[in-house]
């Protein structure tokens, strides 16, 4: 059922998109043709006001045709430039159409942020880290300053209860920062010049080896391993954390080993056959903490909820960057309808209002994509980027330039899309592998 639910959310988000289009074309007097919830061939259509209204069975999509789509079209088989209806698309300035073609964004924009500030007022639980931290490289500049175990109490005297407060007090830029640790029952007192970022790669959570999930099919499974079991050893080494079991693993070149963990006080012993040489063991590892997040009043909602639109736009743009300009380690991550789904079904397990705050971070990312990836014109970003370098030239671009890079766009987009069904199918071949 949750799938379900996930689905027409996603559906919703597009809807959300296409309405924004949709009143502003209506606002500048542009005709609406097509308005459709969902795509492929239509199984409800109904016209108003020369608008026609369709529902399509495929509800991973859905668009706003607007008059003037095939103008281009029709100016490249006539080679030349023609004049286009009062009512169609380019028939209005320029900046009227870079208005229709953000409004989509905008109300992807503004949803997320209503949402997220009816989420601050009714409080969210989020799962968190502890503060005590691990350090990740065993060569860190940072490790005669910390230890495995370590507790930091305070950061420049601001409290820390969980880790992702850390986030918010250590510094962006480097700069001299003084903690306050818990080491075996002492306190003692750090400080080190350091930015949060070169914090972040040398200092984790400390993650302890208690098992939250386990892959079907995977070396874990096989080996009898259940949710709320807890790793000690492999290969008679000890573990004590995430980090020590990401190590072993690492350096390790048997595929076969033998596992011990512990499950309600009682040891097992068991033999680990990896399938691959990433070592994949098949297992998950859940915060243990849980916290709410609620604010006082409206005005503090208020301003949460617009930081957190401003930081997720950020990081849109950053991965963006980091995708263009280093594809072969990031094009992994990139998701198609169905891994989107899959996110969306998770956090559903989390509870309503977790379900809710992902929808609407996954409204941010729409509304992100679209605006920022200018390189596919298919996407209003690209569509405003035109209209911008249109209007300041004060005229406009010949057909056949549009439709060149209409096409590398396109192929790009297409590409995108091609990768991402490409790991959503891998995924699901990993889980029933």
């Amino acid at each position: 059922m949750y799938i379900l639910f996930s689905v027409l959310a996603l559906s919703f988000i597009i809807f959300i998109h296409e309405l924004g289009h949709f009143l502003f074309a209506k606002l500048f007097k542009v005709k609406v043709e097509v308005f459709s919830v969902g795509i492929g061939p239509s199984i409800l259509k109904f016209k108003i006001n020369n608008t026609e209204y369709r529902l399509s069975p495929i509800l991973l999509g859905g668009y706003c045709k607007l008059k003037g789509f095939d103008h281009l079209e029709k100016e490249l088989k006539a080679n030349k430039e023609l004049e286009a209806d009062k009512d169609s698309l380019f028939g209005i300035s320029h900046f009227k159409k870079i208005l229709i073609y953000f409004a989509g964004p905008l109300f992807n924009l503004i949803f997320s942020f209503v949402v997220f500030i009816f989420i601050s007022m009714a409080g969210i639980i989020y799962f968190d880290y502890s503060s005590r931290v691990s350090i990740l490289n065993k060569d860190s500049f940072l490790k005669d300053k910390f230890r495995d175990g370590d507790v930091i109490l305070k950061v420049n005297n601001k409290k820390i209860e969980y880790f992702s407060d850390l986030k918010k007090v250590i510094p962006e830029e480097k700069s001299t920062v003084t903690f306050d640790v818990l080491r075996e029952k002492e306190n003692i007192t750090v400080k080190e010049t350091v930015s949060l970022q070169d914090f972040l790669k040398e200092i984790g959570p400390w993650v302890d080896l208690v098992i939250a999930d386990v892959v079907s099919n995977s070396p874990a499974k096989i080996a009898g391993m259940k949710p709320g079991d807890e790793i000690i050893s492999i290969d008679n080494v000890l573990l004590k954390n995430k980090r020590d079991l990401d190590y072993f693993l690492k350096n390790l070149n048997s595929d076969v080993v033998e596992i011990k963990f512990s499950r309600n006080g009682e040891i097992f012993s068991s033999k680990l056959v990896f399938h691959d040489k990433n070592k994949m063991v098949g297992i998950y590892f859940s915060p243990p903490l849980k916290r709410v997040v609620k604010v006082e009043n409206v005005l503090s909602a208020i301003k949460n909820s617009f930081f957190k639109v401003v930081n997720a736009l950020q990081d849109i743009l950053y991965s963006i960057f980091l995708l263009m300009t280093n594809f072969l380690n990031t094009s992994k991550s990139v998701s198609g309808p169905v891994g989107i789904v899959g996110i969306l079904s998770s956090s559903y397990s989390l509870g309503i209002l977790y379900w809710i705050n992902s929808i609407s971070f996954l409204s941010l990312i729409l509304a992100g994509m679209n605006l920022f990836f200018i390189v596919i014109p298919i996407f209003d970003g690209g569509q405003i980027f035109i209209s911008f370098i249109e209007l300041l030239r004060g005229k406009r671009f010949k057909a056949k330039t549009i439709y060149s890079f209409y096409s590398f766009g396109i192929f790009f987009g297409l590409f995108l899309f091609g990768l991402g069904l490409f790991n959503d199918l891998k995924g699901l071949l990993n889980i029933f592998n």
